[in-house]
Order: C-alpha cells, then sequence, then structure tokens
C-alpha cells in the first residue's frame, strides 16, 4: 500500500506595499520608544556641554546606560516575545492583516523570531544601515516576495487569512 504524500502548502507571500507600511509602522514605533527612553540622556548631554563635571559625566552614562537598557530590553520583547506570544503579529504586521508563518504555513517557532531579530540586527551594524535598502530591494524584486530575515529564519509574512494556526 502506496502512503499518500502531503503537498506543500502554496504560501502566498504579502505584497510589498503592505510590507513596507507595516516596517514603517514598527520603525516609527521603535525610534518613538528610543527617543522616549534616551531623551533624558540628551538632556544631560546638552546641560553637560554648558558645563562639564566629574558628577555630570556621571549622570550622563547613568542615563545612557539605563535608557538603552530599557530600550533594549522592549526592542527584543517587541521583535521576539511579541509575535511569538501573539501569532506571529508585531503592531505594524497586525495594522496591514498580516502574519509571520513558517514554511508550512503555520504559526512560526520561538526560533524564528529570534533568528528575525538578531541577524538582521548584525548585519546592520555590518552594513551601517545599508542593510534596510538591501532588504526592500530583496522583498520588491524577488519571485517570492521574500528578505534575508525570511529566508535565514525559514518564514513568511503573509496575509492574516493565509496563515493557519
Amino acid at each position: 500500500m502506496e502512503k499518500k504524500r502531503r503537498a506543500k502548502p502554496v504560501i502566498v507571500p504579502a505584497s510589498f506595499s503592505h510590507r513596507f507600511v507595516a516596517a514603517l509602522f514598527d520603525f516609527c514605533l521603535s525610534l518613538l520608544l528610543m527617543v522616549v527612553f534616551l531623551s533624558p540622556a540628551l538632556v544631560l548631554f546638552l546641560l553637560w556641554i554648558k558645563e562639564p563635571t566629574v558628577s555630570m559625566t556621571a549622570a550622563l552614562f547613568v542615563a545612557l546606560f539605563a535608557g538603552g537598557a530599557i530600550w533594549s530590553l522592549l526592542e527584543l520583547f517587541y521583535w521576539i516575545l511579541l509575535p511569538f506570544l501573539k501569532h506571529g503579529e508585531t503592531l505594524g504586521l497586525a495594522f496591514m492583516g498580516l502574519r509571520i508563518v513558517d514554511e508550512r504555513g503555520k504559526e512560526a517557532p520561538l526560533r524564528a523570531y529570534v533568528l528575525r531579530a538578531f541577524i538582521p540586527l548584525v548585519l546592520i551594524i555590518l552594513t551601517l544601515g545599508l542593510y534596510y535598502v538591501v532588504e526592500m530591494l530583496s522583498v520588491l524584486f524577488s519571485s517570492k516576495k521574500t528578505s534575508f530575515a525570511d529566508v535565514s529564519s525559514m518564514s513568511y509574512v503573509v496575509e492574516r487569512g493565509e496563515a493557519r494556526r
């Protein structure tokens, strides 16, 4: 008796425009968080320029470290835990009706979100931000509308209706 082979599900990736708007939404939210948590350091820096003292330098260091640490933890939560807990959605993806799924069209595992967060982070640092342009061009011109983050994490961004729980 022959075993029936299951056909690999056809995954229809989200359009470039939907992904772009979702990414812009997420980026603006991230930028807002950065401004909120690093603005005390900016104020201290402006005061330090006016009158640089040892105590002001120490306060500036603490404000930068604390603000940066809080912002970094929130970013990790936003890009890794939030999509994991919300079935593949960041706020931007949810706003655009998109979801991250695995290659079978089901909920992506935690590993996928970790890779989607850390691989681009390293590449952004190494390329001084040029990575963003490469990602946009990749999604725009690739036949499967995938980015490097999608390929490296073996996940896809699809319309919410395309994802299976």
